[in-house]
């Protein structure tokens, strides 16, 4: 179970989402690609997934989530995932975007894009 400070931060970064209209991140091939390599690398680098919070944007639907442990140090099998195992579970086609950030992980909603999607 969360915090409240937790539930406001959700709530917060979801009315800064709406007002700035984010789009959750597209995710290609070539990203998996190249984030595959760099977990097979050991190198764990930062992930352009944008802050929603609990919001959805117009033409998506969240489809899942994802907890990634952001200490480079879990282990496999373990509640929250490692980069390798996160890299794993991506899909291409699928849109991604941070929901909540605690100390040691990041939770990350998956969208699927439905729809006539919005400019950004």
């Amino acid at each position: 179970m969360f915090g409240n400070s937790n539930v406001h931060n959700a709530v917060d970064a979801a009315k800064i989402a709406e007002r700035e209209n984010k789009q959750p991140f597209l995710v290609t091939d070539r990203d998996l690609k190249h984030w595959q390599k760099d977990a097979a690398d050991g190198i764990y680098p930062a992930l352009p997934f944008p802050s929603l919070g609990t919001y959805v944007p117009k033409g998506y639907k969240v489809t899942g989530s994802l907890v990634l442990d952001t200490t480079a140090v879990g282990l496999e099998g373990k509640p929250t995932l490692t980069f390798r195992t996160f890299v794993g579970k991506l899909r291409e086609g699928f849109a991604y975007a941070v929901t909540e950030a605690e100390e040691s992980r990041v939770h990350i909603a998956e969208f699927e894009p439905v729809g006539e999607l919005e400019a950004a």
